[in-house]
């Protein structure tokens, strides 16, 4: 069982700090696990110095699975990487195997209290069979009254994908942002004027855009369309040049500016030794796990890992901070960790490439 390390350290780091919106030179120690103005003779080489990095839909890596609540082997993971936050995301299951998995988190959070996941989501299981990807075709159910109440009692489960143009949608919606629940839109075939009443109901959320949709048309915008139009969507992007092109993150970028997110959908053989071998069905195919029909399977590469990319497609390291370590939380209304004096410690250390160089998070150094 992989348990966290800590110890503490008395350097002062010095360099361009995110604070109110932006970078600002200056310098941060710690003391008693939180942030304190510099007073120490030993600098350190300049740097920046930033929130930790939110990762909102990772079903797994190195060979752990969300699916079988090993919940603690993938903190430590991604703690290692400079993760602070990161939502744990369900392949769409039986109700009876979420609603299991979901008892586990609860055990889990109850034990680890500081834990970086706040909450479960799932993907499904009311969404479309065109658009369904790798998701299991059996537990694709439409909402029925029962069906719904029950997914909107797992307690732990926050969020979940949905597909506007299925019967019972509105209900469904309805009933959901009442309890209190994030409804995304994906895994869908609707078009533009599906989606259009859901945005009005409060809908603010899409599911790894733009995979798994309808695409663009001049007829048609569809959900990619739905998704550059509106405004007060919530967009979160697998920002690894395979899901989607390079091309297309500069278009969205260009289009909505800083306001969307980057997620890693990672799934269990990711950053594993062995890659897709021993995952049935699944094989590497030009850097993207696939399964026997060719369809990806999910994400290979960390939050961190992508928002390398981002600067090195031209997106200012303002930007991609936003990007990468802020829209997520901002958009489940998360807390955002603040770099001020007297602050509990949460914060990275990075190089001009985000290279990791130090790590706290709640007062602890992790690397």
């Amino acid at each position: 069982m992989t348990d966290y390390h800590s110890n503490t350290d008395s350097a002062t780091w010095t360099g361009r700090i995110w604070k109110d919106g932006r970078f600002q030179q200056g310098a941060v120690s710690i003391e008693d696990g939180r942030i304190r103005e510099a007073r120490s003779k030993d600098i350190r080489e300049k740097a920046f110095i930033l929130p930790p990095f939110f990762d909102p839909h990772i079903h797994g890596g190195w060979g752990f699975d969300f699916q079988k609540s090993e919940f603690v082997d993938l903190e430590a993971q991604l703690r290692e990487l400079g993760v602070g936050g990161a939502v744990p995301t369900l392949m769409n299951d039986t109700l009876h195997n979420l609603e299991a998995v979901s008892r586990n988190f609860a055990e889990y959070k109850e034990k680890r209290p500081d834990s970086i996941f706040p909450f479960l989501r799932v993907e499904g299981p009311f969404i479309s069979h065109e658009k369904k990807g790798i998701q299991p075709k059996s537990a694709i159910h439409k909402p029925g009254r029962l069906l719904r109440e029950r997914l909107l009692n797992i307690e732990n489960i926050r969020v979940f994908t949905f597909a506007p143009e299925i019967e019972g949608a509105d209900i469904l919606v309805e009933e959901a942002l009442a309890a209190g629940k994030i409804p995304s839109i994906g895994h869908s075939n609707a078009s533009y004027r599906d989606a259009r009443p859901f945005l009005e109901k409060g809908v603010r959320h899409m599911t790894h855009f733009p995979n798994a949709m309808r695409g663009l048309h001049h007829r048609d915008i569809g959900l990619l369309g739905t998704g550059l139009l509106e405004d007060n969507l919530d967009l979160e992007m697998i920002a690894d040049g395979i899901h989607t092109s390079p091309e297309f993150i500069r278009l969205v970028h260009r289009v909505k500016g800083p306001r969307f997110s980057i997620a890693s959908d990672m799934i269990p053989p990711a950053c594993s030794p062995d890659g897709a071998s021993g995952w049935s069905g699944l094989r590497l195919v030009n850097g993207a796990l696939v399964d026997r029909n060719g369809t990806i399977a999910g994400g290979r590469s960390p939050v961190p890992e992508q928002a390398g990319f981002l600067l090195r497609l031209g997106i200012s390291m303002e930007d991609v901070v936003r990007i990468a370590c802020l829209n997520g939380r901002r958009f489940f209304g998360l807390p955002i960790p603040e770099i001020r004096d007297g602050e509990e410690a949460s914060f990275m250390v990075c190089g001009p490439d985000l290279a990791l160089r130090a790590f706290f998070l709640k007062g602890e150094r992790i690397r």
